[in-house]
């Protein structure tokens, strides 16, 4: 077994020893290796000379022999030795066979080994290279990359654009062959030219990427929607007509061809290439964004909304989607502060598209005005009046100026939208309700003819309502029916002139069904004004309530101010009357309610401010000239307040309140003729008017004629049950009677009275009714207060002269009962306590006499007269000594 193993050389013997698997084994021994390797074998012997043989030749020599025999003698040996060397051969073999076990691949499989080991080395560059390649190429093959650019394009946007160009330039890397590529490379560059910025590097590129081998073959619609959006002018008509006359059904082709359409104004063409734009691909952003626009511009607002918001699924930085969806938001008045966190970022963004930067102003402008900040926006506002969309601007600023009640400027920006567009409807309905919120209702109805549209139609109607012409207000708003319908605004205007002709059942149904469909300040205002006629005085200020939370109405704050007054609540009026006036400073009714609440709460410089400002803004105006007439009377300075009456009167001479403060005025000026007429006038006017019925009682009152005076109280009693000047006036009429219960009763209505000077006239009252008691020291506390509460009323001087002569201050007497004479010259009983004063000194004995004369003069009628006219001729000759 061992001849099957290779004979080593020298060298490899001696190498073999040291080192190879099998170098560890231990060699053979001598012995058996040459019993192994030399075999005995026969020995040839060859003739030394001659050819033929000796006969010596056949006989063996003795050292042969001895050979010979040694030989026999080995071979009688062989069979054992061959045995041994047998066994140990086949252990060797055994043990070579299990070393070769233990060898290792590289030794048994060597040349494989080497060979797999080149393979894997070669397959891992391979794939090394493969992913170096992928890795430069985004991790993606060239159909994923061609995918991932579409989606790019599809979005939108500046950053989106870009990303797909980068995409697109990665794609052709893997294959500059690639039409598709090529082809979206030129759409993509056409877009960017389109909306952001019209470079014409991307012009270039999107003409030479049209011209790539295929492109125009394999993406005919990609071409025509490319063409359009770089053509030049001379272009524009063929690409445009190409595009729109194609059958290719491809999303990017009915998309623009509806932008196209819609701007032609054919409609009904532009939504069905936008259906069809959204059947191709229900993701186009292009096509929702201008669906939304369409539908913004018809005023479908919660369509359009909707629009901006699937645009926004797919493209949510969309700044078209962004601005249409606040655009629509502002319409709706809906999630206003999410919307300006939403559009006011885009001023910042330089990818911003150059057409879309106007729009972002003017809804960023119109945000802040809802939103209350009224600054903000017409800072911002002004801006844009030069640009663009210049008239939008000044459209806007004009209704932020109404908002914040800047109307002088809010005027002007109207008047110059006008210029811009004398015939638009918008400009003259913001130039007409400017007018209405300053209180000039004629003038509106000079500067907006009447054969405008409905939106002038609806401001004229409003201003004929508020002059009261109701006929005619029918007649205005009867225009704005559309369908049959009219109108919000029209309906609250329809349902109050119903009320105002005695229809207010009718008006207030109208109205709650009106407000359950729809909630709106302008009909809650109108219903809470028909449950006051109604004298449903609870629910009327449930809907102001409402209405007050409005930030941007007045109406309904100056409603609710005028019925807390109404009701006897000027400390609870002052709120919403100064938050109405805020809103709008030259809404005259506001003004004047707060000005009177001012007043009632003894506020009276204050009340002053109110009214002079009114006036000075509204010089036509009878209300505020009245006002302010009303406020200096208050103030003791009666002459410039019968200037200001006097031109309140002029303007307004059928205002029973009017003439009423005249009269007021002219007894306080001493013509208590003048005043009778006066109050003549104003009781014709107004038969029912309870503080008419006080001041004709305060008139006899001042004659001495206390029977008049206290069936004219009754009168105003019977007009007003809870009119303090009536309950008082009756209690005066009685003096000196009346005694304690009386003035527990005076006591609890001057509490309760809701103006200074019925407080005052409670406190006079409750002096004289003390004083009569014998309680002098109350009765002055009471005439004190009176006074005070009044400081230029002639009655509570009246009241603490008399209690001070009571008290034997004949000082203070003299000055007080002076002083009521000043306030009130024409009052005859005033001249009287002052002669009874004045008398008891001899060197007042003059003016004793003048009082007492004056007396006569005023109240010859009044039951002291009689002891008077037998005084007095003996008084003048004491006086002429």
């Amino acid at each position: 077994m061992l001849a099957d193993l290779p004979e080593p050389s020298a060298d490899e013997d001696s190498s073999s020893l040291g080192g190879g698997l099998l170098g560890d084994l231990p060699p053979p021994e001598t012995t058996a290796r040459a019993r192994t390797v030399a075999p005995a074998a026969p020995v040839v012997v060859t003739a030394t000379s001659g050819g033929k043989r000796s006969l010596l030749d056949d006989i063996p020599d003795a050292s042969e022999l001895a050979a010979a025999a040694a030989r026999n003698k080995a071979a009688a040996n062989a069979q054992d030795t061959e045995a041994l060397a047998s066994k140990y051969e086949r252990e060797m073999h055994e043990k070579i066979a299990k070393e070769r076990a233990k060898q290792s691949l590289l030794e048994r499989y060597g040349t494989k080994t080497v060979a797999l080991f080149v393979a894997l080395i070669f397959l891992g560059a391979s794939a090394g290279f493969f992913l170096l390649y992928r890795s430069r190429q985004g991790g993606q093959t060239l159909s994923e990359t061609l995918e991932i650019s579409r989606r790019a394009i599809a979005q939108d946007t500046g950053a989106s654009l870009d990303e797909a160009l980068r995409q697109l330039e990665r794609a052709r890397d893997m294959d500059e062959s690639s039409a598709q590529a090529w082809a979206l490379t030129g759409y993509a560059h056409a877009l960017r030219f389109q909306d952001h910025g019209a470079s014409p590097e991307d012009r270039r590129l999107a003409l030479e990427a049209l011209e790539k081998p295929g492109v125009k073959d394999g993406f005919g619609g990609l071409v025509l929607a490319t063409n359009e959006l770089v053509a030049d002018e001379r272009g524009r008509e063929s690409t445009r007509r190409a595009l729109l006359a194609s059958q290719d059904d491809v999303t990017e082709v009915h998309a623009l061809a509806g932008s196209l359409l819609l701007a032609a104004k054919d409609e009904k063409k532009a939504l069905d290439r936008f259906d069809r734009a959204l059947k191709a691909s229900p993701s186009n952003v292009r096509a929702l964004v201008s669906l939304g626009g369409y539908y913004l511009a018809s005023e479908d607002f919660p369509q359009a909304l909707e629009m901006f918001k699937r645009a926004r699924e797919v493209s949510k930085e969309h700044p078209a989607a962004r601005i249409g969806m606040a655009e629509s938001r502002l319409a709706l008045e809906q999630e206003l502060e999410a919307a300006l966190a939403d559009v006011a970022p885009l001023a910042q963004d330089p990818k911003l598209p150059p057409a879309l930067r106007p729009r972002q102003q003017l809804v960023h402008g119109e945000l802040l005005s809802a939103l209350g900040k009224y600054d903000e926006a017409r800072t911002l506002l002004a801006q844009g009046t030069q640009g663009p969309l210049a008239m939008d601007f000044q459209l806007a600023l004009g209704a932020a100026g109404r908002a914040a009640g800047k109307l002088e400027a809010a005027q002007q920006a109207y008047e110059a939208a006008l210029k811009l567009q004398p015939k638009s409807d918008e400009a003259k309905e913001g130039l007409g309700r400017t007018l209405l919120d300053r209180d000039r209702e004629r003038e509106a109805l000079q500067r907006l003819e009447a054969d405008g549209g409905r939106k002038v139609a609806m401001v004229r109607g409003a201003a004929y309502a508020r002059l009261g012409d109701w006929k005619r207000a029918r007649t205005e708003l009867a225009r704005t029916r559309v369908n049959d319908r009219y109108p919000p605004e029209a309906v609250a205007w329809l349902a109050l002139a119903d009320a105002n002709e005695g229809n207010g059942a009718q008006a207030r149904d109208v109205l709650e069904k009106a407000l359950a469909k729809r909630p709106r300040t302008d009909l809650r205002v109108a219903l809470g004004q028909v449950y006051w006629r109604e004298r449903a005085l609870d629910k009327a200020q449930a809907q102001f309530d409402e209405a007050l939370k409005d930030p941007r109405d007045y109406e309904g704050a100056c409603s609710l101010g005028r019925l807390l007054l109404a009701r006897g609540l000027p400390d609870m009026a002052l709120k919403p009357l100064t938050q109405a006036v805020a809103r709008n400073g030259a809404h005259g009714e506001s003004r004047d309610a707060l000005g009177r609440v001012l007043l009632a709460l003894g506020r009276t410089p204050e009340a002053l401010k109110q009214f002079e400002a009114w006036q000075l803004d509204n010089p036509g105006n009878a209300a505020a000239h009245k006002g302010f007439a009303l406020a200096l009377y208050q103030s003791g300075r009666r002459k410039e307040a019968e200037g200001a009456s006097g031109r309140a009167v002029k303007l307004a001479p059928d205002d029973a309140e009017g003439q009423r403060l005249r009269a007021a005025l002219l007894f306080a000026n001493g013509d208590a003729k003048g005043g009778f007429s006066a109050l003549e006038r104003a009781n014709k006017l107004d038969s029912k008017n309870p503080d008419t019925f006080c001041e004709i009682a305060q008139a006899f009152l001042r004659q001495g004629q206390v029977e008049s005076a206290d069936a004219a109280f009754a009168a105003a009693r019977r007009e007003g049950p809870d009119a303090t000047c009536g309950r008082v006036g009756e209690l005066y009429a009685q003096l000196p009677a009346g005694g304690r219960g009386a003035a527990r009763t005076l006591q609890d209505l001057a509490d309760k009275a809701p103006t200074v000077w019925d407080k005052a006239f409670a406190q006079t009252t409750l002096a004289r009714v003390l004083l009569g008691a014998g309680a002098v020291k109350e009765a002055r506390v009471a005439a004190d207060e009176a006074v005070k509460l009044a400081p230029f009323n002639g009655r509570a001087y009246l009241a603490l002269g008399l209690v001070a002569f009571k008290q034997r201050q004949e000082a203070p007497a003299r000055e007080a009962l002076a002083k009521a004479v000043e306030l009130e010259p024409t009052d005859g009983l005033a001249h009287l306590a002052l002669a009874d004063v004045l008398v008891r000194e001899s060197s007042e004995l003059p003016r004793a006499v003048e009082a007492y004369e004056a007396f006569l003069r005023l109240a010859s009628g009044a039951p002291e007269a009689n002891r008077v006219k037998k005084a007095l001729p003996l008084l003048k000759r004491r006086a002429s000594r």
